[in-house]
Parts: C-alpha cells; structure tokens; sequence
C-alpha cells in the first residue's frame, strides 16, 4: 500500500527520535458542502485512488509503517494534527 511506503520513508529519513505529523479532518459521515471537500474530491479526482481516512485509519497505516501514535491535538482550523513516533523495538538479547 503507498502510504504504508511513504509512511515508512518519512520514519526511516525523520530518525528514531522525529515525530512525524499528518494534518487532516476527520470528516463527518456526510460531508458538509465546504471548500475542504471540493478540494478533497478534487485531489481524489487527480490521484487515481485517494480517498479519505479517519483517526483510527491513519493510527493502523502508522503502526504498519512502524510507527506509534502519540496523540492527536484539534487544531484552531478543526483539523487534527496526528502525532506518530517511532515505535519501541523489543530487546530479545
């Protein structure tokens, strides 16, 4: 899946000490005629296969790429900046 891959990428270049944030709304079942959605169907459109992803979406793409959510913070727009560390390696040895 790509954004596992970018995901994954931005983890391996950020470092094990980076955060990496993903700013976006968390849309309601039916969405509200705003800019936000024509600019989100528009870059569907443009794409070839995006499509929205809830809170909980992002946080299973983000532990596949292994990443840990650390929280996620409304921000004064509405959206959410969700915050991914990289997650602890067990030490077997």
């Amino acid at each position: 899946m790509d954004a596992i891959r970018i995901l994954e990428r931005v983890a391996e270049a950020a470092g094990g000490r980076a955060r990496v944030i993903v700013v976006d709304n968390d849309r309601p079942v039916v969405p509200l005629p705003d800019i936000a959605v024509a600019a989100d169907v528009l870059m569907a459109a443009l794409t070839g296969g995006g499509h929205e992803r809830g809170t909980g979406e992002f946080t299973r793409l983000a532990a596949a790429a292994g990443l840990a959510q650390d929280r996620s913070v409304r921000l004064a727009s509405g959206d959410f900046a969700h915050v991914f560390v990289a997650s602890p390696v067990d030490d077997v040895g």
